[in-house]
């Protein structure tokens, strides 16, 4: 298998992500507006002080929305990986595996090259090998 059919990208493995809505009300009797939707609790702050000072007849507020994350269940149990080769393991050799566990945070591949070792690994680090 050559690397540049795999395809290694910050994945979270949770079932839902979560977004941050600011959102208005002009008092037009329409109600709440969405105005804003970040995925950053940071930014989201500072935009809705920048809604607040620009418009400060508006109410504004902000509301957070539970979407679901498209890239869950791209691993899965019995799953054929590759590991990054930026990784520590490439080094050591250890860089085609099968999965055995997912978690909400890590990924568990025992080594083809040693099926007695079980490593632990962030989503960033490994790479199914269908190339999804």
């Amino acid at each position: 298998m050559e690397h540049k059919d795999l395809v290694f990208r910050a994945t979270d493995l949770h079932k839902y992500l979560e977004e941050y809505v600011i959102q208005g009300d002009y008092g037009n009797g329409h109600g709440w507006t969405d105005l804003n939707i970040e995925s950053v609790w940071r930014d989201t702050v500072e935009n809705f002080r920048q809604y607040s000072e620009a418009e400060p007849d508006a109410d504004h507020r902000i509301i957070t929305r539970r979407v679901p994350n498209p890239d869950y269940g791209r691993f899965y149990e019995g799953q054929y990986v590759a590991v990054h080769p930026a990784h520590g393991q490439w080094a050591r050799g250890f860089r085609y595996g099968t999965v055995v566990k997912v978690g909400k945070r890590w990924i568990h591949v025992r080594w083809s090259m040693n099926p007695e070792i079980v490593g632990k690994f962030d989503a960033e680090s490994v790479a199914p090998g269908d190339g999804s």
